[in-house]
């Protein structure tokens, strides 16, 4: 599936009109999303991550279920791990967690688990 950001875009009256961009659409093995009530603070340095401050948005999550939520559903989540990134200078946080309605959820409780039961899964 080919999904455009720009519609047909028309160079000329008599001419057919051309794709500006598209992005090619693939199966995506995780859900992601954020964990309400929480939030990155841009005024706090993080000594442990370069002094890098929050993002000011609420704390990223990447779901690896094997269910493909809806958008907008709200699922019940163990914290298996995080990552800590940063994009244009700010501290953004990615936490892996898995649905606890998962089938494998009572098999995995950290990341080490994770590289067990999901092989090349994140």
């Amino acid at each position: 599936m080919s999904v455009s950001f720009f519609g047909d875009v028309e160079l000329h009256k008599d001419e057919p009109p051309i794709w500006a961009m598209s992005l090619d659409i693939y199966n995506i093995n995780w859900n992601y999303g954020l964990l309400p009530q929480t939030w990155e603070d841009p005024s706090l340095a993080n000594s442990e991550v370069e002094g890098a401050f929050g993002d000011n948005d609420p704390v990223d999550v990447v779901e690896i279920g094997e269910s493909r939520a809806k958008i907008g559903q709200i699922l019940r989540v163990k914290p298996l791990g995080a990552l800590a990134m940063i994009d244009e200078g700010e501290l953004d946080w990615k936490i892996v967690a898995i649905s606890l309605d998962d089938p494998r959820a009572s098999l995995v409780n950290d990341v080490d688990d994770v590289e067990k039961h999901f092989p090349f899964g994140v």
